[in-house]
């Protein structure tokens, strides 16, 4: 088939079209993300997915059905994508995490499930060789998994291995997080400690590190163990602004631990104003009423 000159700009421009309306859909599904608006996120994605099925939009599907906590239909989304792109680290991590979280919602489905969690978790990994996040679920995932089912102190350790390979701050963070999970409070505050005097030294890791979650855990692990108060609240103060309707801790939370934090500062106003943030969003907490008070009576 021969194409003129006149048909061949007409097909640059029908290709330039659909990518800008589905870079458009995509922009427009991330703003009601932002704004907490999933039903309306879902509706322009299902409606692109049904125009042109781009991988992107697919991805974000799979997303707003995890926001939704609807794990069945994220497991379909991201089941198409790994179908498509084997070779992608990312969809492999979100297909098995998904996986997991129906199989903790069913133990009759975990026997069936988990085997596959595994298996797209050591994709993921092989995949990418420094993938953070899938390996911080694979360590959860061998902890929390009794031994008839496959759970592994040891696997858990080494894949907190991989992660002191891939970042030194990561390795403490991880350890710390096995031995608490182990009850060895003792060795688990040495690690953690460890981890927040790195942190403190070095200001790493900055707003732009690429696993967000890592602050959040900074500012929980000086909530917990009242130990570098500053350095925590700087970090919760990094995931409080980086929180979105995805993100896994509620914000609700967040703003409890800054009170708890900004109390330990003896910062009465800073205190109060967390914890009312707090309370207008779960009002009937009990920790929440009971750290009010404390502050009050500071």
């Amino acid at each position: 088939m021969i194409v003129n000159n006149k048909s061949l700009g007409l097909l640059f421009l029908l290709i330039g079209f659909i990518v800008s309306a589905q870079q458009s859909s995509l922009e427009k599904a991330n703003s009601f993300i932002k704004s907490n608006k999933i039903a309306q996120a879902k509706e322009v994605l299902l409606l692109a997915s049904q125009k042109n099925p781009d991988p992107k939009i697919i991805e974000r599907l799979g997303d707003v059905y995890g926001i939704e906590k609807d794990w069945d239909a994220a497991a379909k989304y991201y089941k198409i994508l790994v179908d498509k792109d084997p070779k992608n680290a990312n969809y492999h991590f979100k297909y098995g995490g998904v996986l997991g979280m129906i199989s903790l919602e069913s133990k009759i489905r975990a026997l069936t499930l988990l085997d596959d969690v595994k298996e797209h978790f050591k994709i993921a990994c092989a995949l990418d060789e420094e993938h953070l996040d899938v390996r911080w679920a694979s360590i959860d995932l061998y902890l929390k998994l009794p031994g008839i089912l496959g759970g592994s102190n040891n696997k858990a350790y080494q894949y907190s291995e991989e992660l002191s390979a891939i970042a030194p701050i990561e390795g403490y963070l991880s350890k710390g997080f096995i031995e608490a999970e182990r009850n060895n409070e003792k060795l688990a505050t040495t690690y953690y400690q460890r981890a927040l005097d790195v942190v403190a030294k070095n200001s790493f890791p900055d707003k732009n590190y690429r696993r967000k979650d890592i602050h959040y855990q900074i500012g929980d692990i000086a909530y917990q163990y009242k130990y570098q108060i500053k350095t925590g609240i700087d970090h919760m103060l990094v995931y409080k602004n980086l929180h979105t309707p995805e993100s896994i801790i509620p914000l609700e939370d967040v703003y409890y631990r800054l009170a708890v934090l900004y109390r330990y500062q003896k910062n009465k106003d800073k205190a109060n104003y967390y914890i009312e943030e707090a309370i207008v969003r779960n009002p009937n907490s009990k920790d929440f009423i009971s750290e009010n008070k404390k502050i009050k009576a500071l």
